[in-house]
């Protein structure tokens, strides 16, 4: 599921994602993106897109494939995209759609996120402050898995 809003002042589309996500959402999300870059682009603007994960389920491979099909191929991609979320594994997996897209980065609150979009002396994503500060976390409490003893 998702909602989109354009705001046609500052050439933001405002995108709020949630739930598990199947490829034929993907067709619609792409379609109802295209229009709302329509939108913008006869304001005299190209848009920028500001995503909203906070609410979004882990999305199974092929879904999250997809998506990565789409940042990447996109006809009216943004000129920047901010995704946001607080969700540690949402954000892991945000992250790697990011990694093959310059204009795309992933930050932990919406403030920050807004703000990147907004600022145009920093038109590629900010270094990988994001994926620093997930992994260290992950790392430091790694699960251990348990061990498995043949019977004898």
């Amino acid at each position: 599921m998702f909602t989109m809003k354009v705001d046609l002042t500052t050439g933001i589309v405002d995108i709020t994602v949630s739930g598990l996500w199947t490829v034929d959402e993907i067709g619609v999300f792409a379609r109802a993106l295209e229009s709302a870059a329509r939108q913008v682009a006869a304001s005299g603007k190209s848009h920028l897109m500001l995503c909203d994960f906070t609410e979004v389920a882990i999305q199974p491979q092929e879904v999250a494939a997809a998506l990565h099909r789409m940042a990447i191929a996109s006809r009216g991609r943004a000129r920047k995209c901010a995704l946001y979320t607080k969700g540690v594994l949402a954000r892991l997996q945000a992250k790697r759609l990011a990694q093959a897209n310059d204009h795309l980065a992933v930050f932990a609150d919406r403030d920050s996120a807004r703000a990147w979009l907004l600022d145009d002396s920093q038109p590629k994503r900010p270094a990988d402050h994001i994926y620093a500060a997930l992994v260290q976390p992950i790392a430091r409490h790694a699960i251990s898995q348990p061990s498995i003893e043949a019977a004898a």
